[in-house]
């Protein structure tokens, strides 16, 4: 890999996970609910990042999962992500469809929100019309943990 581009040579769905891996440790100090302090929270996304990059992706998974139910959007980002490409769990796209729909819904207009918009619609382009409905059923149904 070039190390100018860090994501050459990844597949889509791998530069996902690296984008939005680069992107949630710059957000997570601020779209992390809970009582955690800022340097937790992104020493969290450290612990998260290095975990998947060694492929303990159920310790990423354990991590990451409360963050995506407390309504943080990079972390909904990256379990759709993690549910697409079956990393830590099994491959399930109206999972991976239903968090991506989640955080695109969550993200502040930008390249993040944009990045979640595109990755929902590559893995819609897999799922038949009742999958894609039971996704959008459970991304309305979701509510944040507190």
């Amino acid at each position: 890999m070039n190390s100018k581009e860090p994501s050459a040579g990844r597949s889509a769905p791998e530069k996902a996970f690296h984008a939005a891996s680069h992107v949630s440790r710059s957000v997570g100090a601020s779209n992390t609910p809970g009582r955690r302090s800022s340097h937790t929270r992104i020493s969290l996304w450290f612990d998260i990042t290095s975990a998947y990059r060694r492929g303990d992706y159920a310790t990423a998974i354990r991590e990451l999962r409360p963050l995506a139910e407390q309504g943080n959007a990079a972390a909904q980002n990256i379990l759709g992500f993690m549910y697409d490409v079956g990393k830590g769990v099994p491959q399930d796209y109206v999972q991976a469809l239903m968090w991506y729909n989640l955080a695109a819904s969550r993200f502040s207009p930008g390249e993040d929100r944009d990045q979640a918009v595109k990755y929902r619609e590559i893995v819609a382009e897999k799922m038949t019309p009742a999958q894609i409905s039971e996704a959008q059923k459970l991304a309305r149904k979701w509510r944040p943990k507190k």
